[in-house]
């Protein structure tokens, strides 16, 4: 239940008690003294109740205020959430681009050592086809 709900129906039971306190209010100025000090109480209960009920459309003005600032954080909450959510898929993809250059350097090295090794078995190939071709000749 919003605030400008429970405002009308506090606005509206307060109506129903001004109403029977006007009427008791009539009733017991008429009767005798002893009931003096309760009407006295209940006149002034009135005036109570009526000042409130002045400052209801007040109330209800603050009312819609809070309702457009509840609706006001529900956006910007929504909006941290998102700007959160980028954040953390950035963050996400910034990992996954680190993973990927490190697996690519990985890469590259293994490559470089392997083209070494390459590099190595193809001299010795072809040292040992040299010393064998040599030896076939000269043999």
């Amino acid at each position: 239940m919003d605030y400008i709900q429970s405002l009308l129906i506090a606005e509206d039971d307060l109506d129903d008690l001004n109403e029977e306190g006007n009427v008791l209010v009539m009733n017991e100025s008429e009767e005798t003294e002893q009931n003096d000090r309760e009407a006295l109480r209940l006149a002034e209960a009135l005036k109570i109740g009526n000042e409130i009920q002045n400052r209801f459309p007040e109330c209800r003005e603050l009312a819609e205020q809070m309702n457009d600032i509840q609706d006001h954080l529900k956006d910007t909450r929504q909006r941290c959430h998102d700007i959160l959510e980028r954040e953390e898929q950035n963050l996400c993809k910034s990992r996954s681009e680190e993973i990927k250059e490190q697996t690519k350097k990985k890469w590259d090295e293994f490559l470089k050592e392997k083209d070494k090794e390459e590099e190595k078995i193809e001299k010795d190939f072809m040292t040992k086809s040299l010393k064998l071709e040599g030896k076939v000749w000269h043999g």
